[in-house]
């Protein structure tokens, strides 16, 4: 059992509310994080979740990405904006491009600070297009600012894409159904506060009798759908999904960032379906991309997929010899190697 303290020893996943001085939104932040001990740490890593955005969903993958690497790491996982279901939202929404800004900010103020250990992202769904974006836009920013107060900066040395949901595709008839129902978000917020007016037992019962294979953990993250702000900004978000990735996907992205960036590929799924893959590959023939046969898009929901998950961070895969990473530009300016935290250091098996 995953035990979650609002403060607490070392190892323990903390849930805080935080404010960002640079945010989208007046209100708090809800952030899951595990620390090692202080100055032990070897890498830092951002979870960002999918869509419903609740980072409580990914908390036994964080504990488990924790435990695979020896307690060497601190995890965070913030929730998308008005996805927090513990109260304090203003009944604001928000776009994709403020869910970006969002981590962008968080990127600033808690992990991008001097003397600090390198960063890896760890996108889910959209929160794969949410990673590269809000890196990219992190990095221009660094390359453009030649202050002295950049030294000593940590570099985002990887991003990996977990499942993710970087286009459109429109012959997928569940996407273009809930394209269409995404449109009625607010409609849909007045209906989800109405079911959570009802008896939490009774609720826990609509969950399972029209959802499948949620663990605990995933059940009790679910319910706080039955929230008006929550369910009005998880269908919101889904709108301008749907608007901004109508577009190509950004395969000039995947390619700027080269072998910083590695894919990972459930079967059978309609975020990222196969012909998308196939021309992902084309497009960015460097990516590294790694297909989990025992693998599903939902991974979060199962304390089971969450531990394979993560446990294979730590595990090279058969057949596979490991190879330095090259020498990449700095984002502060100069060369460094890339190779070191994730590769020498945590050896992890399925990036690299």
């Amino acid at each position: 059992m995953l035990r979650v303290a609002d403060g607490g020893p070392v190892g323990l996943i903390h849930r805080d509310r935080i404010f960002l001085q640079a945010g989208q939104s007046s209100d708090p932040t809800e952030l899951f994080s595990i620390r090692t001990d202080p100055g032990n740490a070897r890498c830092q890593a951002l979870v960002i979740p999918g869509n419903p955005g609740a980072a409580a969903y990914y908390t036994p993958f964080m504990q488990r990405l924790y435990e695979a690497f020896g307690g060497g790491i601190d995890v965070y996982s913030l929730s998308q904006l008005g996805h927090d279901s513990s109260g304090g939202n203003t009944g604001q929404v928000f776009t994709l491009q403020q869910q970006i800004q969002h981590k962008v900010a968080f990127l600033r103020e808690h992990m991008l600070l001097p003397g600090r250990p390198p960063i890896v992202i760890l996108g889910h769904s959209i929160g794969s297009y949410i990673a590269l974006h809000a890196a990219h836009q992190i990095e221009q920013e660094l390359h453009a600012n030649t202050s002295d107060s950049l030294s000593g900066l940590p570099g985002i040395v990887q991003i990996l894409a977990i499942f993710p949901f970087l286009t459109v595709d429109p012959s997928c008839p569940r996407q273009r159904f809930l394209r269409a129902t995404a449109s009625w978000a607010f409609l849909i917020g007045h209906a989800a506060q109405l079911v959570g007016r009802l008896p939490v037992s009774l609720q826990r019962w609509i969950i399972q009798r029209y959802t499948q294979n949620l663990d605990p953990h995933a059940l009790e993250a679910t319910l706080g759908l039955f929230q008006r702000h929550t369910a009005t900004n998880a269908f919101y978000l889904a709108q301008h999904e749907f608007k901004d990735l109508a577009a190509p996907a950004d395969w000039w992205l995947l390619e700027r960032y080269g072998r910083r960036v590695a894919a990972l590929c459930a079967p059978s799924d309609m975020w990222f379906p196969e012909h998308q893959q196939e021309e992902m590959l084309l497009k960015v023939p460097k990516i590294q991309v790694h297909r989990m046969k025992d693998q599903r898009h939902d991974f979060c929901v199962s304390e089971k997929l969450s531990a394979m998950l993560a446990e294979n961070a730590n595990r090279q895969p058969e057949g596979q010899q490991r190879r330095p990473l090259p020498v990449v530009k700095s984002e502060f300016g100069g060369e460094r190697k890339s190779e070191g935290y994730w590769q020498r250091e945590l050896a992890v098996g399925f990036l690299l």
